[in-house]
């Protein structure tokens, strides 16, 4: 199974746009925490981003595997339709072997890699790619599962207060929407993110190529 892009470490031009990376000469560190807080990965970014002719950039930084690993990334721009411009990585880990210069909006570091690079060169997926049916069609069922609980729920309530105070059909019934509002939007991103994966395939001779080179 291919490594998925929310295991990788990743950095993005419109994070680095948004947080005034692309505004001259400027440098930040960007760090990345497990569910605890606590700090698992580091780095140090400089950004030039000049009115010249010089090259813009933005030079990476940091330690992996007690390696110190200190590059540059070129970068490339953009006219968007409503003016201004938008900023492409362009990609280390395509030069050899590949044609051409290859521009990604982000670049990752998967685990076990040495360099950040593109989705492309180091031929990740996303995750609602690996999801099986199996577990999609779980979901629905619970769905379906939980709105059948609230439909009961509300024959059964008659009240909903009682002393200034929800019942406990009450509570009962707000905890299951809740919960039923929850599972629905994780299915709804799910159908999107596999809607917007879909797009980004086109068949050519039976073979599935994927024709997203700006991703």
């Amino acid at each position: 199974m291919k490594q998925i892009v929310e295991n990788c470490s990743s950095v993005s031009t419109v994070w680095l746009k948004k947080h005034g990376f692309f505004c001259g000469y400027r440098g930040g560190v960007i760090t990345w925490r497990d569910y605890r807080g606590k700090v698992t990965r580091s780095i140090s970014l400089t950004a030039c981003v000049l009115d010249e002719k010089d090259e813009d950039y933005v030079q990476f930084r940091y330690t992996k595997k007690g390696v110190d690993c200190d590059y540059r990334v070129s970068l490339t721009a953009t006219a968007c339709h409503f003016g201004g411009y938008r900023y492409w990585f362009v990609c280390p880990l395509c030069w050899g072997g590949r044609a051409g210069r290859e521009r990604a909006g982000t670049l990752y570091l998967p685990p076990g890699a040495s360099y950040f690079g593109c989705r492309h060169c180091y031929d990740l997926s996303y995750q609602s790619r690996n999801d099986s049916f199996r577990g999609r069609w779980q979901l629905y069922n619970n769905i379906l599962n939980m709105d059948r609980q609230r439909k009961e729920l509300l024959d059964k309530t008659k009240r909903y207060f009682y002393g200034g105070k929800p019942t406990r059909n009450a509570r009962k019934l707000h905890t299951l929407v809740t919960r039923l509002d929850t599972v629905h939007k994780m299915v709804v991103d799910l159908d999107k993110q596999h809607r917007m994966a879909l797009e980004g395939l086109v068949s050519i001779n039976g073979k599935r190529t994927d024709n997203r080179r700006e991703a």
